[in-house]
């Protein structure tokens, strides 16, 4: 089992939302997770308005069998390309929550709750046209490991469902962290974003701090986009659910978060 395997995405953030016909728009979507400051940067990527709905607690997204891919993949995403420069620190703060149910991949195949995308630097007039396929380097996988499992020079005690934490331009694995379905869990990422040895990461899981790491986070100098929700290899057939809710993301002072 790979759960740690990062994934190469082929996104551009930049295709149709999947939501033609009646109900709800994408900004309506997009209220029940985001604060206003945050819609200009926002958009959902889903395949049709069966992917997404709302929900008391947040926005629920799905994935199931048969789906068209969205964007060059098997997704349901809330996207926020939030702006910063090389140098920036950055918080994002994002809550999640699995159902009971919730149907792991017997073969650990790659699936992507959350990560940071490189783009195209608008800043050069550059597009999407030709533009390279990398993996992202920051990802928070997920993955369904029993106890003793190890992967890398990490494990868990107990089986779990688990966050697998990779970061870096070199994309090493920095954490394996365990939660538990039916629950809320809240993420926050204090990220200094840098193309040098002055990156930094520090993660925090429901209040208690469980990695830090540093290096360069970001393949080029134009700001890396978040993505949140499911993203997983096509030959996984299950349908899933995850719900997101109270997404927050604001740049640091120079002093810190």
């Amino acid at each position: 089992m790979r759960v740690l395997t990062a994934a190469l995405a082929l996104v551009c953030g930049c295709g149709p939302t999947g939501l033609q016909g009646d109900g709800p728009s994408e900004q309506e979507f997009l209220s029940k997770v985001l604060a206003s400051d945050l819609l200009q940067y926002a958009q959902v990527e889903v395949a049709s308005r069966d992917s997404i709905a709302i929900v008391d607690d947040g926005l629920e997204l799905k994935v199931f069998p048969g789906q068209p891919k969205v964007n060059n993949g098997i997704r349901a995403e809330l996207s926020v390309d939030f702006p910063f420069v090389d140098g920036d620190t950055v918080r994002y703060e994002w809550s999640f929550w699995l159902p009971p149910d919730f149907q792991p991949d017997p073969s650990n195949r790659w699936w992507v709750f959350a990560d940071f995308h490189d783009q195209p630097d608008r800043t050069k007039g550059e597009t999407w046209d030709a533009f390279p396929s990398n993996s992202a380097p920051l990802i928070l996988g997920y993955g369904h490991v029993q106890a003793g499992f190890e992967d890398q020079g990490l494990s868990v005690e107990d089986a779990s469902d688990v966050l697998s934490v990779t970061y870096g331009t070199d994309h090493r694995p920095i954490a394996l962290v365990p939660f538990t379905r039916d629950v809320w869990h809240r993420v926050r990422l204090d990220v200094t974003w840098s193309q040098s040895m002055t990156g930094a990461l520090t993660m925090t899981f429901d209040g208690a701090k469980v990695v830090s790491a540093n290096g360069p986070n970001m393949l080029n100098a134009f700001q890396h986009y978040f993505k949140a929700g499911m993203y997983r290899d096509p030959g996984i057939g299950s349908f899933n659910r995850v719900r997101l809710s109270n997404v927050v993301i604001s740049k640091c002072a120079t002093t810190g978060c």
